[in-house]
């Protein structure tokens, strides 16, 4: 059953990976800013922190490679 979750979970990133290649810059910034929003507001003893998300226009990698680059140096099987 793990494989197969696995197995899921592959295909939908492979799946996303591809539509987030063929966008250009511009759209993957755009798309990221407006669908996935984490700007929030907590409250850690006593005190209100606002946390803000940004996006480089001058970075050296995607948000899809440095997820892959990511999820590859932390799996451990």
């Amino acid at each position: 059953m793990a494989n197969e979750i696995e197995t899921q979970m592959n295909e939908a990133l492979d799946e996303q990976f591809r539509a987030l290649r063929q966008m250009t810059k511009t759209q993957r910034l755009r798309y990221f800013k407006n669908m996935f929003l984490v700007d929030f507001q907590t409250e850690i003893d006593d005190t209100n922190y606002i946390v803000c998300q940004h996006y480089s226009t001058t970075a050296k990698e995607t948000l899809a490679e440095v997820t892959e680059r990511v999820a590859k140096e932390n799996i451990s099987l």
